[in-house]
């Protein structure tokens, strides 16, 4: 333990830390170790180089709690990675002490189907370095905590694909790690267990163990940790406390100021460009997974104001029931334009569904816009909604505006949006 007046051990050490892919036209990215031996084994391709992070510096004190946030794509996931040893650095160290233990999207590919729950319990702790008397003492605290409502020896084939998420990060939580490294992997399992969960992880913050916590829930960043490093194009932007960064990241989205590049493109000048996904929403009926801009060039944070541009959700449908979108959108200083679906679409069955929305062009004024989806859900005579209060936050411009005036106000459709309700996202499974 450290003495009275003396700053707490670190528990991880990040030194000057870059991580270098090569891509080759028809292979995904591949560590340059690894390519360098199948490309002088083949000798074919043309290879370039990219930088998934470059020269990260962070220092996490024992019991500490640092939060990651940035775009997709800014070198969150591949920092924890590393430091899970997934996979290892191009220059640079890492050092950690104690156990650490990944709740990474890769722990359930970890568990064995062919063993029982007890088995990849005792498999995992070894992965981890968990002594066996600790998963031997944790089992059923593990069983509870995923809601298997099984003993330690069923047989892992007969778990769902939500119950294989649910017991590795049960595992994770449950196996008293020293460093726990969170991974958005609490995204893809239901509200409850996310609550459950979220408590679990407060519980062991105030137990001393060191939180290191990936998430595009801004909520979640500033409830559970200390601090947050702001990530843009794998480098670290800024670090400070928690509530600071993540207003500086709102900030940063605010500042975007996109302007032509070429005839058909955009590239957006400010420090981030990414749309970002905040609050979670859900109905004991269905959920809003995700919500992304859409124009003719495809997936975007940025639209100019005279194109089409459409919105997408990504919805779960876990009972047959009827749905109906009500879509705001809110401009800073403006009242908020609210566009609801005509009709009610009837008898969707369980599964995944896209839901679109045209906004034509002219709705959107210029800057900053904030979208909330509310997702009415009706079963029989039930009624309820499930909601993303800030599902998105995208930048409308004028390409003709050159001294930075701003058009007044959203704008009212000349004809009704039009919506769809598409099955083309693949159907879930019970």
């Amino acid at each position: 333990m450290s003495s009275a007046g003396s700053p707490p051990p670190l528990a991880v050490e990040v030194l000057d830390v870059t991580k270098r892919y090569r891509i080759r036209k028809g292979l995904k990215a591949v560590p340059v170790p690894s390519l360098r031996r199948r490309t002088r084994a083949r000798g074919e391709g043309e290879t370039r180089e990219v930088i998934a992070l470059a020269d990260i510096r962070i220092a996490v004190p024992a019991g500490g709690s640092l939060g990651l946030i940035g775009g997709n794509g800014a070198g969150k996931s591949t920092l924890l990675k590393l430091i899970a040893r997934v996979t290892t650095p191009t220059t640079g160290k890492i050092i950690t002490r104690g156990r650490v233990v990944p709740m990474l999207e890769t722990g359930a590919a970890l568990l064995e189907p062919d063993l029982s729950v007890r088995a990849n319990i005792s498999l995992l702790a070894r992965l981890f370095g968990i002594p066996q008397d600790v998963a031997d003492r944790r089992g059923d605290k593990v069983v509870e905590l995923a809601e298997l409502g099984a003993s330690l020896d069923i047989d892992m084939s007969r778990l769902s694909t939500g119950e294989f998420a649910r017991l590795a990060i049960a595992i994770a939580l449950e196996l008293e790690p020293d460093v726990l490294l969170v991974d958005e992997v609490l995204s893809v399992t239901d509200e409850k267990f996310q609550r459950r969960c979220v408590e679990r992880l407060a519980k062991a913050r105030e137990d001393g163990v060191t939180l290191l916590v990936a998430s595009h829930d801004l909520d979640l960043i500033r409830s559970l940790c200390d601090s947050a490093a702001l990530f843009d194009d794998g480098r670290i932007v800024q670090v400070g406390p928690a509530g600071e960064i993540v207003d500086a990241y709102m900030a940063a989205v605010e500042r975007i100021q996109p302007r032509p590049n070429g005839s058909d493109g955009v590239k957006p000048a400010g420090e981030l460009s990414q749309a970002v996904i905040t609050r979670k929403g859900f109905s004991p009926h269905g959920r809003i997974l995700g919500g992304r801009l859409k124009t003719s060039r495809g997936e975007t944070a940025a639209v100019r104001i005279d194109e089409e541009a459409s919105l997408e959700f990504d919805l779960e449908m876990l009972t047959a029931a009827d749905v109906r979108g009500v879509l705001t959108l809110s401009r800073p200083g403006e009242a908020p334009l609210r566009i609801a679906q005509p009709k009610w679409v009837r008898g969707r069955r369980h599964g995944r569904y896209v839901l679109s929305v045209a906004l034509p062009p002219g709705t959107l004024g210029e800057g900053l816009h904030t979208v909330r989806l509310v997702l009415a859900i009706r079963v029989g005579d039930a009624l309820s909604t499930a909601q993303r209060p800030e599902i998105l936050l995208f930048t409308a411009y004028d390409p003709a505006t050159e001294d930075g005036g701003e058009r007044d106000g959203l704008g009212q459709p000349t004809e009704p949006p039009a919506w769809n309700l598409s099955d083309s996202f693949e159907q879930a499974v019970r």
